[in-house]
């Protein structure tokens, strides 16, 4: 599992959101097509609620927030799903962003 650490208050204290995957690897598939779902967990282990304000990703991967709201109380826990689809022969690598605060509640 990874932690990423979600900055507020100026960056004067630290509130947990953990990640758990660092990397994703999809089997090779045929340009055109589409890879299964991988699911990924968020979960708050801070103590302050945290907003997602936004998730982003790179690549020919696609992102969906499955079963992820958009606020994650302490204790909870999200789900979002990738998809890989090639666009041309060879490998790919891309980088998921999250951009989260916390609200203070």
């Amino acid at each position: 599992m990874s932690e990423c650490d979600a900055l507020c208050d100026g960056g004067s204290s630290r509130h947990h959101l953990k990640i758990s995957e660092n990397e994703v690897f999809f089997t090779p598939i045929l340009v055109g097509n589409i890879s299964s779902a991988f699911e990924i967990t968020l979960e708050n282990i801070g103590w302050e609620d945290i907003l997602l304000q936004s998730l982003t990703i790179t690549g020919p991967f696609s992102l969906v927030r499955t079963e992820c709201p958009d606020i994650l109380k302490p204790g909870q826990k999200g789900i979002i799903s990738v998809t890989f689809a090639p666009t041309s022969f060879g490998p790919w690598s891309g980088s998921i962003f999250f951009k989260a605060i916390v609200t203070g509640k």
